[in-house]
Parts: C-alpha cells; structure tokens; sequence
C-alpha cells in the first residue's frame, strides 16, 4: 500500500468515475479507507513485545557499562601516569645496584688494608697469651674491647649517733 513515491502515510488519489456524482460519500469513503490504512501502517511499525524487551535489556546494558566504566575511570592511570612510575622504580632500581656496587668495592679494599696493617703491627710479646689472641682479634676486627669495671660491694655499718638538738636546761 506503499506509493510509488515511497510515502506510507497517504494514498494515492483515487479518481472519481464518471457516473458518480456524489463527491461527499466519495471524501467520507476516502477518509475512513485512510484512517484503516494509517492504522494499519502504525500496528506494522509498533515493536512487538519480544523486540520492545530485546531494546529495554540493550539500553540497560549500555548504561549499566556506562557506570562501571565511570566508576573505574576515576581511579585507572593513563599510560603516561604509568610511565612515569615505572621510569621511578626503575630509577630506585638503578640506585641500589650503584650503593650495593659501591659499599662491594669499597669494602674490598678496606678488608685489603685492614689484612695489611695486621700484618705490619707485631703482636706484643710481652702479654699474656690469651691477650694476645684477643688483640689479634680485636685489630682484625676493627672493635676495641674494654673490659668490665671491677665492682666491690661495700658493707656499711651504722651505728645509732647522738642527736643533734641541744640538751634542754632546766632552771
């Protein structure tokens, strides 16, 4: 029911025959068949139930991962922010390898001269042997050990003294 011009919603004139006269029964015939065919044309673009509910469930859809997608946006990184935390801990990374590097060599060559001057300062014969040992040890290890102070107990003895207030005088 569709015009050769592709408009639904009007028909194509009908034209009046020749014997017919009465045009008003011809306009009120016309409308009626134009209100049916616009009926018609509305029940055919109406969506039926199963189509109306697929569209509900998409726009659903859509606005539900239009939420999730602003919830999570709000606290994701961009790829520069990334970048740049990574260029960090790649940068800290870099920082204890050259301290652990550093505190290796330098070590080397401390335990190096502490060997030599070892080597250089005779032990002093004259202490006793386990004085000796210990002060071996004490320059090899770079630590200086004091001994513990000798702590005597003493006992006190009190015993009861005079007051001090002057004796009282009687008259």
């Amino acid at each position: 029911m569709t015009s050769p011009g592709g408009n639904t919603r009007k028909r194509t004139l009908a034209f009046v025959s020749e014997g017919v006269t009465d045009l008003e029964t011809q306009r009120a015939r016309e409308q009626v068949e134009q209100a049916k065919f616009e009926a018609e044309c509305k029940r055919r673009e109406r969506k039926s139930l199963r189509e109306q509910l697929k569209a509900n469930a998409i726009s659903k859809q859509k606005e539900f991962s239009g939420l999730v997608k602003e919830r999570d946006g709000i606290n994701r990184l961009s790829d520069d922010e990334l970048a740049h935390i990574r260029r960090l801990a790649e940068q800290d990374r870099q920082r204890e390898r050259d301290l652990k590097e550093y505190l290796e060599s330098h070590s080397k060559g401390f335990t190096l001269r502490q060997r030599q001057l070892a080597k250089e300062q005779p032990v002093k014969e004259s202490l006793p042997p386990q004085q000796q040992a210990s002060a071996r040890t004490n320059k090899l290890d770079g630590v200086v050990k004091v001994g513990k102070p000798i702590r005597k107990k003493l006992k006190l003895k009190l015993t009861p003294s005079r007051s001090r207030t002057p004796p009282k005088t009687t008259q």
